[in-house]
């Protein structure tokens, strides 16, 4: 099967060239690949066609959750219903972000890549910048390869290099179900309102689970009639679900838009 693919692809590439096909059908054959028996670089082929019809797919994102200092937010990419792509951004403020990517074919992993900016413990504000990728091959670790430098441009310009067995995680465990209840709003991120929270003269409608473990903020810059109403009687609203409709402004600053009591 493999073979095959790869020939037909090295098969298409040819005409392509001398036909001068639309490149968008080479891009429709990387991502038809099976991911069953590939290899790494067949991996990273499947994935790069899947970046570039990223914008294709259905898009979810989830809103931005925060446990104490550290906020996070998901997205998900569909074709057919089916996830292809999820990714998680974190962030610490002065600590550093982390950025991971989950890669599936037919709902399994074949690639995983995790990009960090942290803080080097006990240094005078210095940062590790770090890149690692984990292949898999039938939902089983094949690979791991990284890298790491002390700032982006010098990360950019190295070559990944393939970690030894000892050093990888090759029993990394993948919570979908996790991602999918974040972008739905279930489980324990079923949130609902806590309270209005006002921090340097800005306003905040705050939502939150059961046991206060996740908390979301929207920023309040135009009050609507839900947040009047809240503001006289916030007794009546504390622990109901509400429909809440936002925009980002950058990477985890939301701001509030309109929002009404869920049903």
């Amino acid at each position: 099967m493999l073979k095959y693919l790869v020939l037909l692809m090295v098969s298409l590439g040819i005409i392509t060239c001398c036909n001068s096909v639309n490149q968008s059908s080479s891009v429709t054959v990387k991502d038809s690949i099976n991911a069953i028996s590939i290899t790494d670089t067949s991996i990273l082929i499947y994935t790069e066609g899947l970046l570039k019809l990223k914008d294709s797919f259905e898009k979810l994102e989830s809103p931005v959750y925060s446990k104490g200092d550290y906020a996070y937010f998901y997205s998900a990419y569909k074709k057919d219903g089916e996830p292809v792509i999820y990714q998680e951004y974190g962030d610490s403020g002065a600590y550093g972000f982390q950025e991971k990517t989950y890669f599936l074919e037919d709902g399994e992993i074949v690639l995983f890549t995790e990009k960090s900016k942290l803080l080097i413990p006990e240094s005078q504000g210095d940062y590790q910048h770090k890149e690692s990728r984990y292949f898999y091959r039938n939902g089983i670790f094949l690979k791991a390869e990284e890298k790491s430098a002390a700032n982006e441009s010098a990360l950019h310009k190295l070559p990944f290099v393939k970690l030894d067995e000892n050093l990888a995680d090759e029993k990394k465990v993948f919570d979908f179900t996790e991602i999918e209840n974040a972008l739905q709003g279930t489980s324990k991120y079923a949130l609902t309102f806590n309270k209005l929270n006002t921090l340097n003269t800005k306003q905040y409608l705050m939502l939150s689970n059961n046991n206060l473990s996740i908390d979301v903020a929207y920023l309040i810059k135009t009050p609507d009639s839900l947040i009047n109403d809240i503001a006289l009687q916030p007794a009546l609203y504390k622990g109901k679900k509400l429909n809440i409709q936002f925009e980002k402004q950058g990477k985890t600053l939301m701001i509030y838009k309109s929002g009404s009591l869920a049903n």
